[in-house]
């Protein structure tokens, strides 16, 4: 019996893995990769998160928003004759949408200011100026992007 409970356990938590794809395990490490570098409390961790959070929703939004503003200027490039006022229109329309994913990026900033120390703040600004962390596990110990691209 004890079998059976512990078989559907490891059944639930399989699918529910399998389900949230790569994609979401991959967000959830990297937050747990840079919480642990920035060695924040559990209370700094919840603040850092809901900032992540609120950063990836808006940019997601921006995103989505993108795919139908794609078909928006490909049906201004089909029309016969270029409509100059349309088209600034429509970038005007996408800079709006960005200002948004700005403004709420400036803002989770602001809430990880805020929250961090001294040092973490140090450790965030020499991970940021370093840049992505897994930019260079795709190339090994002897080749840069400046040698693969020649």
């Amino acid at each position: 019996m004890i079998g059976f409970i512990i078989g559907t356990a490891c059944l639930i938590g399989f699918i529910g893995v399998w389900r949230s794809g790569h994609h979401h395990r991959f967000h959830r490490s990297l937050h747990r990769w840079l919480l642990n570098k920035l060695d924040a409390s559990p209370g700094q961790e919840r603040i850092l998160r809901n900032a992540f959070d609120s950063i990836r929703t808006s940019a997601m939004d921006f995103v989505e928003g993108g795919k139908a503003s794609r078909r928006e200027l490909a049906d201004l490039l089909r029309e016969p004759n270029f409509d100059n006022e349309r088209v600034n229109d429509w970038f005007v329309a996408r800079e709006h949408e960005f200002k948004r994913v700005r403004e709420s990026a400036v803002g989770a900033l602001a809430e990880a200011h805020e929250v961090l120390d001294d040092r973490q703040r140090e450790s965030l600004a020499k991970l940021i100026e370093r840049g992505a962390y897994f930019r260079s596990c795709h190339h090994g110990p002897y080749r840069s992007r400046v040698t693969e691209a020649v």
